[in-house]
């Protein structure tokens, strides 16, 4: 059996000036924006950046209706916005006029802040403390557990492949497009990671390049500025390569699956299955394991390199 939320609903006053905040002020992505001529309203659905969660701004109509703006849970906070970056966010919000109610805090999940929207609907914006929230890659390799064990595999059926993601998955999709270019480095990889919304991450892992299971140690470090970093990358180190791709995210538990058409290769699946703290790389190996052949994947499918390395050997 499996069931997602697909939509929550969020009662406003007005359609433009709701846009107006959560895709302007907050930066989130207008999915959809469509008449609905037969009951005189729209179907207007946001999402946060590079989620798969979507909200729907409801108008109002009507006295009843037009009372829960602002208040639909009696003073609660109503809805929690996880963030890759607090910091980032915090400070981009704040620029923009949005309230903080309550100040920045550390919390055993993480850190968070409480801020209200345009309307008066509290909200937390939180940042998960490392290992709690698979969604988001950690971005410090001092705290212990950042760590993955991943898998790499070529396949013909990319569409088979999904359908049986999709049934065993918890979150997702989430298509992103990403621009890797990589760095020369003596030890590990280096990358720039480029999204199609502006946003960067220079990302440095060491990884063994094994066909099965392997384990990979990472830090992310987030950048608003990917063309002007990737400028002073390539003068200070030079290119080992770019790669360009499509990729389609679901998460089943605490494993990202990855989705990938890449630029020149063709089709591949990626498991990334997040280690907590203290796990041991056997316990992510079986995980792997298991969700290989839940997906259809054998060992013969593996893949021993990254995708730089391959398109280097084409």
């Amino acid at each position: 059996m499996k069931q997602i939320l697909g939509l929550v609903s969020v009662v406003v006053r007005d359609y433009e000036e709701a846009l107006a905040f959560y895709v302007g002020v907050l930066g989130f992505t207008l999915v959809e924006d469509s008449e609905v001529p037969e009951q005189k309203k729209r179907w207007v659905v946001v999402s946060p950046p590079g989620s798969a969660t979507r909200i729907l701004l409801a108008r109002a109509v009507g006295a009843e209706q037009e009372s829960r703006i602002g208040n639909q849970t009696g003073g609660r906070v109503f809805l929690f916005l996880h963030t890759d970056d607090f910091a980032r966010d915090h400070a981009r919000y704040t620029a923009s006029g949005v309230t903080f109610v309550r100040p920045p805090r550390e919390e055993p999940y993480g850190t968070v802040a409480v801020f209200r929207d345009l309307y008066g609907n509290l909200w937390d914006l939180v940042e998960p403390k490392p290992g709690t929230d698979p969604v988001f890659p950690k971005k410090t390799g001092s705290v212990p557990g950042l760590r993955n064990v991943e898998i790499k595999a070529r396949v013909s059926d990319l569409p088979a492949i999904e359908a049986r993601a999709r049934a065993i998955a918890t979150e997702g999709p989430v298509d992103l497009v990403q621009d890797d270019t990589f760095f020369a480095c003596p030890k590990g990889r280096l990358k720039l990671r480029q999204f199609a919304d502006g946003r960067g991450e220079l990302i440095h892992y060491e990884r063994a390049d094994d066909a099965g299971p392997k384990t990979s140690a990472y830090v992310i470090s987030p950048t608003p500025s990917p063309d002007t970093l990737r400028e002073a990358l390539v003068r200070a180190y030079g290119t080992a390569g770019r790669v360009r791709k499509k990729r389609r995210l679901y998460i089943a538990e605490r494993t990202r699956i990855h989705l990938d058409e890449v630029e020149r290769l063709g089709s591949f699946v990626e498991l990334e299955v997040v280690l907590s703290e203290g796990e041991s790389e056997a316990s992510g190996d079986a995980v792997a394991r298991d969700l290989m052949a839940r997906l259809g994947i054998d060992d013969s499918q593996l893949v021993s390199t990254a995708y730089v390395d391959l398109q280097a050997q084409t």
